[in-house]
């Protein structure tokens, strides 16, 4: 039986550090954190970078200001789910990844194609990929 002390523990809020995804190019450790979240239980046990979006390009899906929660323990790729990537110039980009069987590459875009897509070797989104978003948070 756990004592009561360990039971508190298990209880405590998770709380996460809230990463900008705007103007960094460097390594997801550099991301700017701004502020904090409180995640809930269910989520308590993965490994996950918080950040909040900055653009609408996934709107409606996810909108700017939303929370995202990217799950960094799930890298493999899967057409058309959304995952935070290391892109070159913009640094933390979150889009939706898309398999083009014919040329073998991966495609990263928006919903509102807004921006051209990036097209990466599936090698090397394996080696961008921050993590898959597990939850969004966000006003409607």
């Amino acid at each position: 039986m756990s004592s009561p002390r360990n039971r508190e523990e298990s209880c405590a809020p998770r709380i996460l550090p809230v990463c900008l995804s705007e103007g960094e190019t460097g390594p997801v450790a550099d991301v700017i954190n701004a502020e904090s979240l409180v995640i809930p239980d269910q989520f308590r046990d993965r490994d996950l970078l918080v950040v909040r979006m900055d653009g609408d390009g996934l709107a409606p899906a996810i909108r700017r200001g939303a929370y995202v929660g990217l799950d960094r323990s799930v890298k493999r790729l899967r057409s058309g789910r959304i995952y935070g990537v290391m892109a070159p110039l913009e640094g933390l980009v979150i889009k939706r990844a898309l398999l083009d069987p014919e040329t073998k590459t991966v495609i990263l875009s928006d919903e509102q194609k807004k921006q051209p897509p990036y097209r990466f070797t599936p090698e090397e989104f394996q080696r961008r990929v921050v993590g898959r978003v597990a939850w969004v948070f966000q006003e409607f």
